[in-house]
């Protein structure tokens, strides 16, 4: 008698690389355990969600044990694998060791929804809506008499900061 059961998650997983638009994830397959795998999911994690919040980023074929997956700029993303069989899927395996850092870029397009409010002789409002600009999803509105500044180059951590006299940058989840 032959017992079959879902297979054991993938082992030594790796980033072979890691560029500005994508990476490439490796690893050695588990046991299948009596039932051939038949396909791997690769799953991200990135400094912007929350650490048991995971996104789906490739599925390949159980002959490969490597998968491309498209990276957004400015972010850092941690790896990990599940394998499937016709009984279930593994549990997921171990992320990958370190970061994979992306670069800052250009955004894609430009901010919508873009309006100004005066609110005195001294002080003007610009809000937009920034859904494209790598730091998720922000509804961004800078006040300042004498300030502009681009949204898309700052830090995560700076959103809510006050940037110099009279300079205030408020963030929204849209």
């Amino acid at each position: 008698m032959l017992c079959a059961g879902r297979p054991d998650p993938p082992y030594d997983v790796r980033l072979a690389s890691c560029g500005t638009l994508k990476a490439v994830v490796q690893w050695s397959p588990g046991s299948d355990n009596n039932d051939p795998i038949l396909q791997y999911i690769v799953y991200y994690n990135t400094s912007f969600d929350e650490p048991d919040q995971f996104i789906e980023g490739a599925r390949v074929t159980a002959r490969r044990q490597s998968a491309d997956v498209r990276l957004k700029p400015w972010t850092n993303y941690t790896f990990s694998i599940i394998a499937r069989n016709s009984l279930g899927e593994s549990e997921r395996s171990a992320f990958t060791p370190g970061l994979c850092t992306t670069l800052q870029m250009k955004p894609y397009r430009n901010p919508e929804e873009v309006c100004s409010v005066s609110r005195g002789a001294d002080q003007l409002v610009i809000v937009w809506q920034v859904c494209s600009c790598f730091i998720g999803c922000f509804r961004l509105s800078l006040i300042s008499p004498y300030t502009t500044r681009d949204m898309c180059h700052l830090e995560s951590d700076e959103l809510g900061l006050v940037f110099g006299p009279r300079t205030i940058v408020q963030s929204f989840r849209c």
